[in-house]
């Protein structure tokens, strides 16, 4: 009976000491103006010491979401388009980075926020919520 608390213990504590040691992940945004439209730069950089695993369930590595100012949404990438359906994995080593660029066929008076993640279904040494940000959008 005394060992069921004691194992208890040690799987919390080996848990705490792999997410202490978890590599970071961190995503940045840039967007431009072009000509009708605004391009989207994303780019996911393994800031940590160890390789990080994304897995995929289709070929959408990027989504996001551009919203005005009354926080509606005016365009979302992954909307009218088609993704493969194979699942993808990502292996970044540690200081690789991921970049994608995309074109949003939004103006700029409208855009006043954007909503970045990377949809992964599973992720192994980074957190998922490192993998979202959103940018208030000033041009």
């Amino acid at each position: 009976m005394r060992a069921a608390p004691m194992l208890i213990l040690l799987f919390v504590m080996s848990a705490c000491s792999r997410a202490d040691e978890a590599p970071e992940a961190y995503v940045t945004v840039d967007v431009q103006e072009a000509e009708e439209a605004l391009v989207v730069m994303v780019t996911l950089e393994n800031i940590g010491e160890d390789p990080i695993r994304l897995d995929f369930r289709d070929g959408q590595m990027l989504d996001f979401h551009i919203v005005n100012a009354g926080q509606e949404v005016i365009y979302s990438y992954g909307d009218d388009r088609m993704f493969t359906q194979a699942l993808e994995t990502v292996l970044l080593q540690p200081g690789e980075t991921k970049e994608f660029r995309e074109e949003a066929g939004v103006s700029v008076e409208e855009a006043a926020e954007i909503q970045v993640s990377i949809p992964a279904e599973t992720t192994e040494g980074v957190e998922a919520e490192a993998l979202r940000t959103t940018k208030e959008l000033t041009f």
